[in-house]
């Protein structure tokens, strides 16, 4: 399968990808475990959430294509919706914490119940 890639016939998703890759916002999900506290007890888990959400962004992109091959649908009835899709993949974890959600059964624990970075009333 290869590298991750962002390149072919979509500059403006091409380039709106690369400047958000570039915020911090996104960058901190570097130092973010995808899975929690399990790399303590398993050395080789070091899937950060930066990599996890590159991974889903390339999914995301290959299944909308898929859609449009498979389907009567073409870019030009939508052309923000491709964009739209990957960058929602690609951002789909920007609030998280650290220590995934063992954080927030910790927060919850101690009395905290509504507490999600998922939601935004908080």
């Amino acid at each position: 399968m290869g590298a991750i890639q962002f390149s072919g016939k979509t500059e403006l998703l091409n380039n709106i990808i690369r400047k958000l890759i570039d915020t911090p916002e996104l960058q901190r999900l570097r130092y973010i475990r995808q899975n929690g506290l399990t790399n303590i007890v398993f050395h080789s888990m070091e899937h950060s959430r930066f990599a996890h959400s590159l991974g889903v962004a390339h999914v995301a992109r290959r299944m909308y294509q898929r859609v449009l091959l498979n389907s009567d649908l073409t870019d030009k009835v939508e052309p923000q919706l491709r964009v739209s899709t990957v960058i929602a993949a690609l951002l789909h974890d920007i609030g998280h914490g650290p220590f995934s959600h063992t954080f927030e059964e910790i927060i919850h624990d101690i009395g905290h119940t509504n507490f999600s970075h998922e939601k935004n009333d908080n």
